[in-house]
């Protein structure tokens, strides 16, 4: 008998960016993809209140356009367990940009892919 686990090393793939009272935000640094000006990552708020919907975390694939300091989430699902795991309870789709705003977890995103 096998007891394999997957969650482990999935859950210590996402590194932590910072941490304040309503969530833990977290990325997934094996895959951001760079084309250009852009970057696309895979990004984890892990929250510290639950939604109306029963959500504890949200996953999201976000994109930045380092240049014109814009970002867009592209898809994201809502989980029923923290760190995305769980059911997903939620999804939606976007496109719309945005401007970074400053001082928030979003801006340090930006700041650290567009590094790259």
């Amino acid at each position: 008998m096998c007891c394999f686990f997957l969650v482990g090393p999935v859950l210590a793939d996402w590194n932590m960016v910072m941490e304040n009272k309503d969530a833990t935000y977290y990325i997934f640094p094996k895959k951001i993809f760079i084309r250009g000006q852009i970057r696309k990552v895979w990004e984890l708020q892990d929250l510290k209140k639950i939604t109306w919907k029963g959500e504890k975390s949200f996953r999201y694939l976000s994109e930045y356009h380092c240049k014109k300091n814009y970002w867009r989430i592209l898809h994201y699902t809502g989980h029923s367990k923290h760190m995305g795991l769980g059911q997903i309870l939620s999804a939606k789709r976007d496109g719309d940009w945005y401007i970074v705003p400053p001082a928030t977890p979003r801006m340090r995103v930006f700041k650290g892919v567009c590094r790259l």
